[in-house]
């Protein structure tokens, strides 16, 4: 029976141990703060990868066929700047990848994911139109702002209208 080749003592079929993976993200993070010296964005591009595959469990094959269509975010503008007279205010979407979010990509429901991240605020997460939301409540930018950055103004303007009701 012929041995079955191995690359770094990993065979192919399988997964790498907690140290293994430790071992890989802190090499890739080592080659990405290079590449931040240099100027370079390759390595921090690999950084990334590793750390959305280590992170929600999708195979490398299912993540390269993702299309930004597919993803819930501001289709490439998952985050937004935007001048307020005092400087500018950063609003961003925010995912964390819990137990939930990682099936839900995993078994290809991609259209729950935005529920999801809509109803994970108590994990750190937000969607575009909460943190545009937040944003307004705060009075760091007017609601006209808002309505603009939104990829959902019907969305943004109900939760504005439900807060200004109660103020």
């Amino acid at each position: 029976m012929a041995k079955r080749k191995t690359r770094g003592g990993l065979a192919p079929d399988k997964y790498l141990s907690d140290i293994q993976l430790k071992k890989l993200r802190q090499y890739v993070k080592d080659m990405a703060d290079l590449a931040r010296q240099r100027g370079s964005q390759r390595a921090i591009t690999d950084e990334l990868i590793i750390e959305l595959l280590a992170n929600t469990g999708l195979r490398a094959s299912e993540l390269v066929a993702l299309n930004i269509e597919d993803l819930p975010v501001s289709h490439g503008k998952p985050s937004v700047w935007i001048r307020n007279g005092k400087g500018r205010v950063m609003v961003c979407e925010v995912m964390v990848c819990t137990p939930a979010i990682r099936a839900t990509i995993r078994d290809d429901k991609i259209h729950q994911v935005y529920g999801l991240m809509q109803a994970g605020q108590k994990y750190g997460m937000q969607t575009m139109n909460q943190a545009l939301f937040n944003a307004c409540v705060k009075r760091d930018i007017s609601s006209d702002e808002a309505m603009r950055r939104s990829s959902d103004p019907e969305e943004l303007s109900n939760m504005l209208g439900e807060k200004v009701q109660s103020w």
